[in-house]
């Protein structure tokens, strides 16, 4: 995604076709299978199936893109350093992508993610997603980035799953409803058919993905159709305040601090996220061995993040 941002800027959607995706990922699984000979079947299907999934999220990204017509990507691979959270922390990463819009103003966090991910307010919170928010706040404070984003406001800051999303029948975003007892209806309308003599029955048609499909995160402008003018955004109910965002990583950020210089440290006391918390994904869970009980997240900061609602 960052060759193809910076090579075609707003245009990168048009690009991602399985000859220009091939030329830039082929050369690492052959590298891969010239050391893991055993894998090498493996690695092709994985290559293709990587490049087919790629070719459908370009087709939805087209139209998210058109759906935010005056955002055009000014950074990719962002790197902030020294940017300083309740006077004690700080942070430096990188940042997928930053588009700006002249027009009005306002730039955009975009945080590419192989899973799904989205924003919940006692999530933000108990500290348990701060990364995309993180973001937000650090491209208004690193010298480097303001120089290119210059008296711009944050518009937003949105998780864009590279991975397929699961296709319902029950979407708001399905063109139409179709008729269970009659079995009438377009392709692009179904989700499932399970009759081995339907041609339909062994997968879902690839045009119901641009239907499924969405973004996650958080808008921060009244004006939603500056941000998405289609259906692109999953959350279109409410705009959240970058102020209140903001006094809330300070909160959060400052517990962490003081927890840390405290005479307990930091406890093993993981908690309860997901299925198994952070242990499912924690490489020295057979040195720890932990089993005890996974505790839920206490939020630790009381500010009312969302700035308003919607008209649906």
């Amino acid at each position: 995604m960052e060759v193809l941002v910076r090579e075609y800027r707003k245009a990168y959607p048009q690009y991602m076709d399985t000859g220009h995706l091939r030329a830039l990922v082929h050369a690492y699984f052959e590298a891969l299978a010239v050391t893991c000979v055993k894998d090498a079947p493996l690695l092709r299907m994985s290559e293709e199936r990587m490049l087919d999934t790629l070719v459908k999220v370009g087709r939805f990204l087209d139209r998210a893109e058109k759906d935010a017509p005056s955002f055009e990507p000014v950074l990719t691979e962002a790197d902030f350093h020294d940017v300083v959270f309740a006077d004690h922390v700080v942070l430096k990463g990188t940042i997928d992508r930053i588009d700006l819009s002249t027009e009005h103003a306002l730039y955009r966090i975009i945080d590419y993610k192989s899973s799904d991910n989205d924003l919940k307010e006692p999530e933000v919170r108990a500290g348990l997603k701060l990364q995309l928010l993180t973001y937000m706040i650090a491209a208004l404070q690193d010298p480097q980035i303001l120089q290119v984003l210059k008296d711009a406001s944050p518009a937003g800051a949105y998780y864009v799953m590279l991975k397929e999303d699961i296709v319902s029948d029950k979407k708001s975003t399905a063109p139409h409803s179709w008729n269970k007892r009659s079995h009438t209806g377009t392709a692009t309308q179904w989700k499932y058919r399970k009759y081995e003599d339907d041609p339909m029955s062994r997968y879902v048609e690839k045009n119901r993905f641009e239907d499924a499909h969405s973004i996650g995160g958080w808008t921060f402008i009244e004006d939603l159709s500056i941000a998405d003018a289609g259906t692109s955004l999953k959350n279109r109910k409410h705009y959240y305040s970058v102020e209140a965002v903001q006094d809330c990583l300070e909160d959060v950020y400052a517990y962490f601090y003081s927890t840390l210089l405290s005479e307990d440290g930091i406890r093993l006391e993981p908690v309860k996220y997901g299925i198994n918390g952070p242990c499912e994904f924690c490489d020295y869970k057979p040195v720890c061995r932990f089993h005890g009980e996974l505790y839920a997240p206490v939020e630790r900061s009381e500010a009312e993040l969302k700035g308003g609602d919607y008209e649906n």
